[in-house]
Order: C-alpha cells, then sequence, then structure tokens
C-alpha cells in the first residue's frame, strides 16, 4: 500500500501548479490541512488564494460537492464572508494535474479570506461569540436548498450523529457516566 503522507508537493511545485493551471504567478507556503495539501498563494498584486491539491485516488464526488457548496454560497449575494471558487485557465472549477511521482491529484484555488483561527483569540469575549452566532446563522440560510450525494455522509465527529458513542459508555463511572448518559 501506498503511503499517501509522503507524496507530498512542495512549495515550488505548488507555485508552479498556479502559473500553469491559473496563469497566476506568486509565492507558496504551505498551510495545515487534514486531508489536501494547502497552500498559501501571495501574489505581487497583493492578492492572496488558497491552493488545494487532493491526494492521490481522493473521491471526485466529494470534491465537486465542496465546490458546488462554495458556488451556491456565493450565489446567494455578498451577506457572507466566504472563499470564492477561481476557475482555472481553461473555465475548470477543478483542474487535474500528474505530480512528480505520476500520480493524479485535483487542484482547486479559492480566495484568500483574511483573519484569525477561532482557537488563536483571546480572549473570547461575548460580542465575538454573539458574531460567530451570527455569521453561523447566515450561513445556514444560505445553505437552504443546497443538496449533493456527498452531503449526506457519517462524520463521527458531527454531534448530530453522536449515538454511536453509546457503544462506549460503559468506559465511563460514577458522574461522569450520569452526565454522558443524560446527553446521549
Amino acid at each position: 500500500m501506498i503511503d499517501y503522507k509522503n507524496l507530498r508537493i512542495s512549495h515550488e511545485e505548488a507555485a508552479n501548479i498556479v502559473l500553469q493551471h491559473y496563469g497566476l504567478e506568486g509565492k507558496a507556503t504551505k498551510l495545515p490541512g487534514e486531508i489536501d495539501f494547502n497552500f498559501k498563494i501571495s501574489c505581487a498584486n497583493d492578492t492572496t488564494y488558497v491552493l488545494k491539491i487532493s491526494r492521490p485516488n481522493e473521491n471526485e464526488h466529494y470534491l465537486d460537492f465542496q465546490q458546488k457548496l462554495l458556488l451556491h454560497v456565493e450565489a446567494q449575494g455578498d451577506a457572507l464572508l466566504a472563499p470564492k471558487v477561481v476557475k482555472d485557465t481553461n473555465g475548470n472549477s477543478i483542474a487535474e494535474i500528474v505530480d512528480s511521482f505520476g500520480k493524479i491529484r485535483k487542484i482547486r484555488l479559492l480566495t484568500w479570506i483574511p483573519g484569525k483561527i477561532w482557537s488563536d483569540v483571546n480572549p473570547q469575549l461575548t460580542n465575538l461569540r454573539l458574531s460567530l452566532g451570527k455569521h453561523c446563522g447566515t450561513l445556514t440560510k444560505a445553505l437552504q436548498g443546497f443538496d449533493h450525494v456527498e452531503a449526506h455522509r457519517s462524520f463521527d465527529w458531527d454531534i448530530a450523529q453522536s449515538l454511536w458513542t453509546t457503544d462506549f459508555l460503559q468506559l465511563f463511572e460514577g458522574d461522569k457516566k450520569e452526565v454522558l448518559s443524560y446527553f446521549q
């Protein structure tokens, strides 16, 4: 089995991908990511993007879901600050490359949204929490009417799908078990 963690993309390769597929010249800086290889692309004209490079054999339908979700949100107007999909020079929202390992990967480019990661903000005052809640409500409203086959998936971390945790209740005792049982 291939260890895809070791099939990394260098920042030089990322910058070259953006130039070849989007006609944009910029400096690539690696960003963290759970699944994709992500790069911040900083262009000379102070425009910034996020390049997302899939792992080999990534589910194309899931990538399509992500792109269509962003396009749906964008179509709702400017009430919501969200990344915008940037199409490649051929007009595609998802392009394909062959990496230096000979593996096919999907690439996507999004506009950059400046700001801080929630966990880096300290203190998290009431007005900030209220603002987050307002934006979450706006996003929920913007997503009304959107559907895609990949939107119906199971995620262990989704609180609305957390009943799988009942199988592990026996690992707790006393007050902890009582609290968990109440919320389950």
